[in-house]
């Protein structure tokens, strides 16, 4: 059950909520690190993974340029339908194959062999920006993330020092902060990007608690919404 107090919850260690840990408590130091999980924007993306990101992007983006320009809604779906066979070719010519295997990778009808995974997702990922930019263009797009179970480092009062365990699930992220984390990580600032993500979290599981405490670790693989 969330909190709607910004006080530390109690519970037993191990429970379904949280549990006053202490500086070795159960949780602390395991997982991964808020970077670690900001990291896997780009780390977590395979070949297939990319392609179909960018061909969605390309066509969204060439849709709402028609749109805004006042194109008819045939005009709209040309020009994405276009941008997203330029993306796919682009991709393909990257990848050493034929557009049409970009394609297939893209609806998830195929898959990229282990030999062509390994040797083109790095020129895929460099054309998008690489690992940093790409983790950038993704999260400025996140309106949320399924965060599960975290260990937090109380910051004040009786129990700083101490961990706890807290039972995220899904939270909502504002698209203001979301972009500003995309921003830090762009700009090579992982460490104000991750204290942004913790706080971020945090405040949208119970208002306040970014002022005391923050998110060390999640213990769980995290999605992003």
């Amino acid at each position: 059950m969330r909190t709607k107090s910004n006080q530390p919850r109690k519970g037993k260690p191990g429970s379904g909520g949280s549990g006053s840990g202490g500086a070795g408590g159960r949780g602390a130091g395991k997982g991964a690190s808020p970077l670690a999980v900001l990291r896997s924007l780009s780390a977590g993306m395979g070949l297939a993974d990319m392609a179909k990101w960018a061909a969605d992007q390309a066509a969204e983006a060439a849709a709402a340029a028609a749109q805004a320009a006042g194109a008819t809604a045939t005009q709209i779906s040309n020009a994405a339908k276009h941008a997203r066979a330029e993306s796919i070719r682009a991709t393909a010519t990257k990848a050493g194959v034929k557009p049409q295997t970009v394609r297939r990778w893209a609806r998830g009808a195929q898959s990229p062999s282990a030999s062509k995974e390994k040797g083109a997702r790095q020129k895929v990922q460099r054309s998008l920006g690489g690992a940093r930019g790409l983790q950038a263009a993704r999260m400025s797009r996140v309106a949320g993330m399924n965060a599960g179970n975290v260990t937090v480092l109380i910051k004040s009062g009786p129990n700083a020092g101490t961990t706890e365990r807290r039972n995220i699930g899904s939270v909502g992220i504002p698209s203001s902060t979301s972009r500003e984390i995309a921003e830090l990580l762009e700009d090579g600032d992982v460490v104000t990007a991750e204290e942004l993500l913790s706080d971020a979290v945090l405040d949208g599981y119970g208002p306040g608690l970014s002022g005391i405490m923050r998110i060390v670790s999640f213990d769980d693989p995290t999605s992003w919404l």
